[in-house]
């Protein structure tokens, strides 16, 4: 057979297949649909929807206010689809950072410098840790009575500072942002596995700055202008926190040992350093060991576990909370569904996370020790 037989037999069958006359003319052939099915089906629109009125509205957007987003939509119209609810959609990080990218969107903010190591890093833990292990020796120090302290500036809403917003964007409106959406959580933990009441920093000159009536009597919450620690709050949280649980530990060991001495260790912030913190534990016959700087985050057993476990548990209760105030807007008569995010409103509801993550965390001795593990010190 010739071969422009061939070809008229192939085209017959063509034609044929797809439903065109014998003499049609194929000009192009039906595929099937490429790439993998969207994750929310039919909903996928409503949440990029959701998305935009968002930014219009000038509303954080981000991975984390997306999740919460997402799962407030698929709960309206169909909560049945969702895994916690026996469904098979699972709202991932992944699958939200896919549909800002699918939508154009990008991250706008300004990136900070990567911590670099000191190349004899490996000398630096090595003398650290032998230090620190012939204080505890020398001394007879109980674990009870090794202290790391370490603060931690907390946004109010978990990744406040940026947006995610379309590319080429010139203007990148933020309602509801101002200088005082973080605050400075000091947290202190001890080589027994024990989470002593925080330290709680707002900005501000006065005490009407802080929320009222949410937290126990025993954490030390205070203010200053900037909101970081600075010489004066620090010797209150030493006075306030660290002595009285050192003294309520020495009274419970032996007549001989009432004078035991303890262990503090922490990093070289300014207002760690100062003069008066020092004296103030020397008196009380606690003994400063510095981490050596652009180690800390290898060598402070905070660092290594329980600041992370903390800040997730707090966005974790964001996330519960926004979806639920989503869920309020949806089910009434808005026509923007947005949440309000003002300071005035977020702070006494951040305040009730606060106390509620720090409960937990401190019923976790297993992953406060596990920090004085990694860095050498159990």
């Amino acid at each position: 057979m010739s071969l422009g037989k061939k070809l008229i037999i192939k085209t017959f069958a063509i034609n044929s297949c797809f439903g065109l006359s014998g003499g049609g003319d194929v000009s192009t052939l039906p595929h099937s649909p490429r790439g993998a099915p969207l994750m929310f089906g039919d909903l996928d629109s409503e949440i990029q929807t959701w998305v935009r009125r968002t930014r219009i509205a000038g509303g954080v957007m981000n991975v984390r206010t997306l999740k919460a987003g997402a799962e407030a939509v698929i709960t309206r119209h169909a909560r049945h689809r969702l895994k916690k609810y026996g469904g098979h959609v699972e709202i991932t990080d992944d699958v939200c950072r896919s549909i800002l990218r699918r939508m154009g969107f990008v991250k706008r903010c300004g990136t900070k410098g990567v911590k670099q190591l000191p190349q004899d890093f490996d000398d630096i833990k090595a003398a650290f840790v032998e230090k620190v292990n012939n204080v505890f020796t020398k001394n007879a120090i109980p674990d009870a009575l090794v202290i790391n302290w370490d603060q931690t500036g907390v946004n109010m809403v978990p990744g406040g500072a940026w947006t995610m917003e379309e590319q080429g964007s010139q203007q990148v409106p933020i309602h509801g942002m101002d200088d005082k959406r973080q605050i400075t959580v000091l947290l202190a933990v001890t080589k027994s596995g024990v989470l002593l009441p925080p330290q709680v920093i707002y900005a501000g000159k006065t005490d009407r700055c802080l929320p009222k009536d949410v937290f126990p009597v025993d954490w030390d919450v205070t203010c200053t202008e900037t909101h970081w620690s600075n010489e004066t709050s620090m010797v209150q949280f030493i006075d306030k926190v660290v002595v009285s649980y050192v003294n309520r530990v020495r009274e419970g060991l032996p007549l001989s040992q009432c004078d035991q001495q303890a262990v503090a260790i922490f990093d070289v912030y300014k207002s760690h350093q100062s003069p008066s913190v020092i004296s103030k534990l020397k008196e009380n016959g606690i003994t400063p060991l510095f981490v050596q700087a652009c180690c800390t985050d290898r060598l402070q057993p905070l660092d290594l576990t329980v600041n992370r476990s903390y800040k997730e548990l707090l966005k974790q209760r964001f996330h519960d909370w926004y979806t639920a105030q989503l869920l309020e807007t949806m089910d009434g008569d808005a026509e923007e569904f947005t949440v309000d995010l003002k300071t005035s409103t977020i702070k006494p509801v951040h305040a009730q996370w606060l106390v509620s993550t720090h409960q937990e965390i401190g019923t976790r001795r297993d992953v406060i020790r596990c920090g004085f593990e990694k860095a050498g010190l159990l």
